[in-house]
């Protein structure tokens, strides 16, 4: 009797063992098709090190937002926004996008609010935008750096 609890223990330790092992292996392999996952989304996308920010710079705090530069890069209230401005309830959901045409930056109001002004001048159409300009949003006014 004593030698058959034996073999059952043993058999028993066994197929714990062997379950454990084909876990392991399994998390393995899961590991292994989400790092050539990952691998294969970063392939299309362009070297971190050559994306720029952009930074806009509250005049009457100092408080900095920011957001990795890209074709096009929208500002507002909404989580959903590139550069979030949910403190301040005049500024839109969506209030107005920045983008790229060729080298140069503009700013484009997205029918918000309480318009937007680009160094005091509202933006009708679009605005060309450069360093050192002047955004108006909402109750602030925001000083632009886009570094590339």
């Amino acid at each position: 009797m004593n030698s058959s609890i034996q073999w059952i223990v043993l058999y028993i330790g066994a197929a714990v063992l062997i379950g454990i092992l084909v876990i392991i292996l399994v998390l393995i392999r899961i590991r292994e098709r989400n790092e050539q996952k990952e691998r294969e989304v970063w392939r299309f996308l362009p070297d971190r090190k050559a994306m720029g920010k952009l930074v806009l710079c509250c005049r009457s705090d100092q408080k900095k937002f920011q957001c990795m530069l890209k074709d096009r890069m929208v500002i507002g209230r909404s989580k959903e926004a590139d550069v979030v401005l949910d403190f301040d309830r005049a500024v839109s959901e969506r209030h107005c996008e920045i983008m790229k045409k060729g080298e140069e930056y503009y700013v484009r109001d997205l029918d918000s609010s309480n318009g937007t002004l680009y160094n005091q001048k509202p933006v009708i159409k679009e605005n060309r935008i450069s360093n050192g300009g002047i955004l108006s949003l909402g109750h602030e006014e925001y000083e632009l750096e886009i570094e590339t």
